[in-house]
């Protein structure tokens, strides 16, 4: 790792071990439009200031904490596509991304808040175990202020979820 951190590595996949730290070189990276992670802890280093080439972020079984994610997202401008799969259980995600134009999150949480998403197109979601469309759900506990910060959605995809109240459905058509 250490020699490929010194190279214009631009595109890099990493499965490691459950529970196993990412190598610290990794953030050295500076070039990185494309990263998929999977089955590790992610914790940059202090003084991080993001991957500002980043344009796709794939994390699978990803553990961190949500404030480290906020703030991986937020110090990466170029990020078009962010997919999140089984990582840690957020009580709270905040997407503060103004170019990303793909999101897919399959986990659980309690509510998902788009501060900043103006380009983003297609969204799938795939709330895992919990019922959709209720008033405390994390979809629906206010869809106005959702789709408020999401002009551009031209697709929206909601999956794995039991709908609890079908004429919500016809508030979001």
């Amino acid at each position: 790792m250490h020699f490929l951190s010194k190279k214009n590595v631009q595109e890099f996949t990493l499965h490691v071990r459950l529970g196993n730290h990412l190598p610290h070189h990794l953030f050295a990276f500076r070039q990185l439009r494309y990263l998929e992670l999977q089955d590790c802890l992610f914790h940059p280093p202090h003084g991080f200031k993001g991957f500002k080439k980043l344009i796709s972020l794939d994390l699978l079984h990803v553990t961190f904490v949500s404030s480290i994610f906020t703030n991986i997202i937020s110090k990466s401008p170029l990020l078009e596509r962010l997919r999140l799969c089984s990582c840690t259980n957020f009580d709270t995600l905040e997407i503060d991304a103004g170019n990303l134009k793909f999101f897919e999150f399959i986990e659980e949480t309690k509510s998902i808040f788009f501060k900043n998403a103006p380009m983003l197109e297609k969204v799938t979601l795939f709330f895992i175990g919990q019922r959709l469309l209720t008033d405390t759900s994390p979809f629906c506990s206010n869809l106005t202020k959702f789709f408020h910060y999401m002009p551009s959605l031209l697709e929206l995809n909601l999956c794995g979820s039991i709908v609890e109240d079908p004429v919500a459905v016809e508030d979001i058509v």
